[in-house]
């Protein structure tokens, strides 16, 4: 199979995913994450152009059953009503904390062509060497996290 060719200096249509844990923090959490992401896009110098901002306030990224915003998301791209090349988000954790998450950031990756770029890491790319293994490392720790903050 043929590895989809990153490339920041091209156009990247994008969607933005934003999600709040519980209505316990900050009610701002997602307008500060989307301010992140706009701040080091315009840092970076990264060519977007974001069709959507998809959006979930006080759900944990455990599950995805009750996560609206991320459901519509994962449809609108699987059935093709949005072409996107990425999802940009703020950190991992917020693209979610689920046991399956590298099975759906594969599924995304191989059957769709789309990229999950996060802003904390300067929107690296995934797909090099370093890429993968800080992916892998980083959906580890999203996962074990979760863990964590379960047992507390």
């Amino acid at each position: 199979m043929l590895r989809r060719q990153f490339d920041l200096t091209k156009l990247l249509t994008v969607v933005l995913y934003l999600r709040m844990s519980d209505d316990k923090q900050n009610p701002l959490s997602p307008e500060q994450q989307e301010k992140m992401i706009r701040s080091r896009i315009k840092r970076s110098g990264l060519n977007v152009r974001i069709v959507k901002v998809y959006r979930d306030d006080g759900l944990t990224g455990r599950m995805t059953r009750n996560r609206k915003g991320f459901l519509q998301m994962l449809n609108d791209i699987r059935t093709g009503q949005i072409r996107i090349d990425a999802i940009l988000v703020d950190t991992k954790e917020r693209f979610g904390r689920m046991n399956e998450l590298d099975e759906v950031q594969a599924r995304l990756e191989h059957e769709n062509k789309v990229l999950i770029l996060t802003a904390d890491k300067n929107f690296s790319d995934p797909t090099s060497s370093t890429g993968r293994v800080m992916t892998m490392f980083e959906n580890y720790r999203a996962t074990v996290d979760s863990e964590i903050k379960a047992h507390r």
